[in-house]
């Protein structure tokens, strides 16, 4: 999520997570000059689908840990994670929150929620 955050600071200045940050003074000065060429693929990528997938893995992991922890099974943070992509993706659409609606998106959070799956069955499995 710190990387989510990070990205955001550089490559959103008028996200709401960025103008946060950037009221402290000793950020704001370090980012004064910093430009980033939009035009570039790597920052376009950056920019409009990799925060997506960090937010996405981060939730899906977390709810997977979380459930974990109560004796559960893989089923309910995946629906839970998807559920929120789906939601959000929708919010944006119908212009509810900030954002614009991009199947991309979708196929990024979807991709995060299933590698965070195997990540964490791969722990699971490997525990002495």
């Amino acid at each position: 999520m710190a990387i989510g955050g990070v990205l955001y600071v550089f490559l959103r200045p008028t996200a709401y997570v960025s103008l946060v940050i950037r009221k402290i003074k000793l950020v704001s000065i370090l980012l004064e000059n910093v430009d980033f060429d939009s035009s570039n693929w790597l920052v376009l990528f950056l920019n409009n689908w990799f925060c997506d997938f960090l937010w996405a893995y981060a939730l899906a992991f977390c709810l997977l840990l979380v459930f974990e922890k109560a004796g559960k099974k893989y089923i309910m943070p995946i629906i839970i994670s998807i559920g929120f992509s789906v939601l959000f993706e929708v919010l944006q659409g119908f212009e509810i929150i900030s954002g614009t609606f991009d199947w991309l998106d979708l196929i990024m959070e979807l991709t995060a929620i299933i590698l965070a799956v195997i990540i964490k069955r791969r722990i699971h499995y490997e525990k002495p």
